[in-house]
């Protein structure tokens, strides 16, 4: 709170009028993110295109969404152990609801007989697994864009899914 008081230049009586305790901040920091996550998902899931142009869409949004909410998921990801035990059902309760959001577009492709998958729950961590720590490293002005860096983690992950691969 110190360092938001300082950054901020209210005064920490000020904070905490706004911001009644270091786990309020913190579920906040986590909620700025997940809401236009799940939401962009939903739109995807929505639309026309083939579980592997939505998976591609997926890929590429969530890794816009990382980079655009940066700070809030460092801090989420560094802190989250401080979430009280109702709160943390929450959390697990919206991420599950991504989770879940995924696995039907694989399913989807699955029933296609465009993929070839074993268990689609192991796909769909594989998928947030190949996402999730881009957040400490992805540098989308670097030597790849998101677009570019989506495209290689969806050509190595269809890879190893889609018929015929194995």
């Amino acid at each position: 709170m110190s360092d938001i008081s300082e950054a901020t230049g209210l005064g920490r009586g000020a904070l905490y009028y706004h911001i009644k305790s270091k786990e309020d901040l913190l579920w906040e920091c986590h909620n700025v993110f997940i809401e236009p996550i799940l939401e962009s998902a939903y739109e995807i899931e929505r639309g026309t295109g083939t579980p592997e142009e939505k998976l591609r869409a997926l890929s590429e949004t969530l890794l816009n969404m990382l980079d655009e909410y940066r700070p809030f998921v460092r801090i989420f990801h560094r802190e989250m152990s401080a979430l009280s035990k109702p709160r943390l059902a929450k959390l697990v309760q919206r991420r599950r609801e991504y989770e879940e959001l995924i696995e039907r577009v694989i399913r989807s492709g699955i029933a296609d007989g465009d993929f070839k998958v074993e268990d689609a729950r192991i796909s769909v961590l594989t998928f947030l697994g190949i996402h999730n720590w881009t957040f400490e490293w992805f540098n989308p002005r670097g030597r790849l864009g998101a677009r570019e860096l989506s495209r290689q983690f969806m050509d190595i992950f269809l890879g190893g899914i889609q018929r015929g691969s194995r």
